[in-house]
C-alpha cells in the first residue's frame, strides 16, 4: 500500500507538468545484513536495515554502464540530487500511510550511467521505490518462542488444595502452585518469510499468579500469589502465610488459576525490551461441605 500511494502521488504530480520520463528497466535487490538488528519503538520489532552498493571498485571501461543502489529513508529527490533522468522525480514512502505501518518502508534509488560520466550525474539515469524491509521480526514471535520453551522446559502448573477434594463451608481452603522463579532461555527465530537472517536473543522472565475462586453460588473472589502448601501452620492466626479462599456457599467449588509470564529480551546491542506477555491458565474443583457437629460421650 505504501508504495501504491507514494508512487501513484508522485506520479499524477508528474503528468500534471509532463515531467514523466521512462525509468530504466534495470532492478537489483539490496544486499543486506552487515548491520546489526534494531528495534523499532513504534513497530514493537527487531529489523536490519538494507545496504546500498558501492561504486565499482575495479573501473569498467568507460563506455561499460554502471548501476548503483542508494538507500534512503523515508524520501529522496532525484532532480536535487542532480540526476538528469529521473522517474519518478521524488517519493515519500510514508509508513503510516500503510495498512501495516510496522515495518520499516525505505526508498530504494537504482541508478545507471556510463563510467565516463560517473562524474556528471546530469547524465545519469535514476529510478525510485517503495522498500518496506523484509528482515523483520515483530516482538510477538519472540514471546511465542519463549512461551514455547517454557512448555518445553517447566511443568504444567498444577493446582494443590487442602483440604481436598473436600473442604468445608466458611473455613479456609488453602491454594499453591510450585513457583519456578525468574526463567532465562536463549531464543533464535529462523529464515522465514523472505527473511534471510536468524535472530538470537535472551529473554529473562518471571510469571506472577492470579487466582479466581467461585462458589456454587456464584460468588467470586481473586488473590494474588504462587501461595505454599499446608505445613501445619494454621491459617486463622497467620494471616498472608497461605493463599486462602473461603467459600460461603456449600456445592461446587472453581479454582481457576492464571500464571502470567512478563519480562525483557535482549538482542545484539539493543538495550532491553518488554516482551508480550505470555499466559498458562489451570483449572479444578472442590466439593465444598457443611461442617456438622459430633457428638462424643
Amino acid at each position: 500500500m505504501t508504495k501504491i500511494v507514494g508512487v501513484a502521488l508522485g506520479g499524477l504530480l508528474l503528468m500534471a507538468f509532463g515531467l514523466v520520463v521512462p525509468a530504466p528497466a534495470a532492478r537489483a535487490d539490496i544486499p543486506r545484513g552487515d548491520v546489526g538488528w534494531q528495534y523499532s519503538e513504534s513497530g514493537r520489532g527487531y529489523y536490519q536495515p538494507p545496504k546500498g552498493t558501492p561504486t565499482p571498485s575495479q573501473p569498467p571501461g568507460p563506455n561499460d554502464w554502471v548501476q548503483e543502489i542508494l538507500i534512503n529513508q523515508p524520501e529522496w529527490d532525484c532532480r536535487g540530487a542532480g540526476i538528469g533522468d529521473c522517474s519518478p522525480l521524488a517519493i515519500w514512502c510514508n509508513p503510516d500511510l500503510s495498512p501495516n505501518p510496522r515495518e520499516p518502508i525505505y526508498v530504494r534509488s537504482v541508478v545507471r550511467y556510463q563510467w565516463k560520466d560517473r562524474g556528471d550525474r546530469a547524465k545519469w539515469h535514476g529510478t525510485a521505490d517503495c522498500y518496506p524491509t523484509p528482515e523483520w521480526v515483530p516482538i510477538e514471535q519472540l514471546s511465542y518462542d519463549f512461551k514455547y520453551e517454557i512448555q518445553r522446559n517447566l511443568p504444567k502448573p498444577r493446582i494443590s488444595l487442602h483440604p481436598a477434594p473436600k473442604t468445608l463451608v466458611n473455613l479456609p481452603t488453602i491454594v499453591s502452585v510450585d513457583d519456578p522463579g525468574t526463567q532465562t532461555f536463549d531464543i533464535t527465530v529462523p529464515p522465514s518469510q523472505g527473511r534471510t537472517f536468524e535472530l538470537h536473543g535472551q529473554i529473562t522472565a518471571t510469571p506472577d499468579y492470579t487466582w479466581t475462586f467461585e462458589d456454587a453460588g456464584g460468588g467470586r473472589h481473586t488473590v494474588k500469589g504462587a501461595g505454599r502448601q499446608f505445613d501445619g501452620t494454621l491459617p486463622d492466626g497467620h494471616p498472608g502465610y497461605y493463599v486462602t479462599n473461603t467459600f460461603g456457599t456449600a456445592g461446587q467449588g472453581k479454582v481457576h488459576l492464571q500464571v502470567r509470564w512478563t519480562g525483557t529480551v535482549v538482542v545484539d546491542t539493543v538495550p532491553p525490551q518488554p516482551i508480550v506477555p505470555v499466559t498458562f491458565d489451570a483449572d479444578t474443583t472442590v466439593q465444598v461441605v457443611e461442617s456438622h457437629p459430633v457428638l462424643s460421650r
